[in-house]
């Protein structure tokens, strides 16, 4: 819907409606919230997501994700809402959360945490998805700080199947699985592990796929190249003394780093990890785990080269118009390896869900869809 051609306007009438109205209309570009507006027919984003239910936990109502998915408009958002102090996202322990539906029915779709280690990236292409079932993502352990992150795709893999096993084996056969970029190495890993206990899903789904590090001496290189860049002024030490450390090294040195230096943060570097605004990053913590996953992802994707079967279950990948001319470089990392399916997309690397979740989300449901 464009906003500028919304229905007739309703008042808020509860407390709740009115303040997640004043909540959307900060972050909007609408000067006043009807009870039949929807906050992604504003105009709203994933990362626009995380600053409502943000500003919605300082004023007392706890939501989350799949409740604005869900949810039609404000007036039915404002009913699910419940106070911060005792409401909860998901099981306790468990990582899996519900990004459409009740969090009863079981998933159609389950995707895997890019190199961030959140389930928001996927927010508002699930809610386009929502039509054909319900829709779950996970998020890594080490960003509630009550775990350690890990640091092998493998790990990675065998704690999420620890928690996916809460369904039957037929329930995961009619799963697809999917992930964006590092989340994709993730699903391809589940993929190839659930298929040895003859398990194979209905389909996985690549986005942005990555290259193999580890085979591509390349693109090893440009990570370096772009640890400096991104981070290199404020390690503390010289270009060639940074160069001369290992990955891991260089990570966990940015890591500290970047925690001690937090006014040196872009927005934009803030906004894209789903971190609280600057003037609300009153929990230090938080991004000092966040930084701890990221870098601990980006080692496990520097050594982690997986063994390709020769026979899956369907695969697929979805690439950004932006990756095109890397297409056949990311191709012989992956040693060839034979997608059944290559899309491309509007979008680059690190903005296609940004650009194109529309587009995406119409792939990923084509492949929801039953076989003719």
């Amino acid at each position: 819907m464009d906003p500028g051609h919304r229905t007739s306007y309703r008042p808020p009438q509860t407390e709740a409606e009115r303040v997640l109205a004043d909540i959307w209309a900060s972050l909007l570009p609408v000067k006043r919230v009807s009870l039949t507006d929807n906050f992604f027919d504003l105009g709203a984003t994933s990362v626009l997501l995380v600053s409502a239910i943000l500003e919605a936990r300082r004023a007392g109502l706890d939501l989350n994700p799949a409740q604005f998915v869900r949810a039609e408009n404000l007036r039915d958002l404002a009913a699910m809402a419940r106070p911060a102090a005792v409401a909860g996202e998901s099981p306790p322990g468990s990582r899996l959360m519900p990004l459409s539906g009740d969090g009863q029915a079981p998933p159609r779709a389950l995707f895997l945490p890019s190199m961030g280690g959140t389930q928001f990236t996927y927010a508002a292409m699930a809610r386009k998805m929502a039509v054909h079932g319900s829709i779950w993502a996970w998020r890594l352990p080490g960003l509630d700080g009550g775990t350690a992150p890990l640091d092998s795709v493998p790990d990675m893999a065998r704690a999420f199947r620890e928690e996916a096993t809460r369904w039957a084996p037929p329930v995961l056969r009619q799963v697809i699985l999917g992930g964006l970029s590092f989340g994709g190495l993730l699903a391809f890993q589940v993929m190839a592990d659930l298929q040895q206990a003859d398990i194979s899903v209905r389909a996985t789904v690549l986005i942005s796929p990555p290259p193999l590090l580890r085979k591509s001496p390349q693109y090893r290189q440009e990570l370096v190249d772009l640890l400096w860049q991104r981070y290199g002024q404020i390690v503390g030490l010289p270009e060639a003394d940074f160069r001369a450390l290992s990955l891991s090294e260089r990570s966990l040195l940015a890591a500290r780093a970047i925690a001690a230096n937090l006014e040196m943060l872009s927005d934009e570097w803030i906004a894209r990890r789903f971190l609280p605004p600057r003037e609300a990053l009153t929990d230090p913590g938080a991004i000092s785990r966040r930084l701890a996953v990221e870098f601990s992802n980006l080692y496990a994707a520097a050594v982690h080269a997986p063994d390709l079967p020769r026979t899956c279950s369907r695969t697929v990948a979805i690439v950004p118009y932006g990756d095109i001319p890397h297409w056949n470089a990311i191709q012989s990392s992956w040693d060839g390896f034979e997608w059944d399916a290559v899309y491309f997309v509007p979008g680059s690397h690190t903005s296609i869900l940004y650009e194109s979740p529309d587009a995406v989300a119409e792939i990923m449901c084509a492949e929801m869809e039953p076989p003719e």
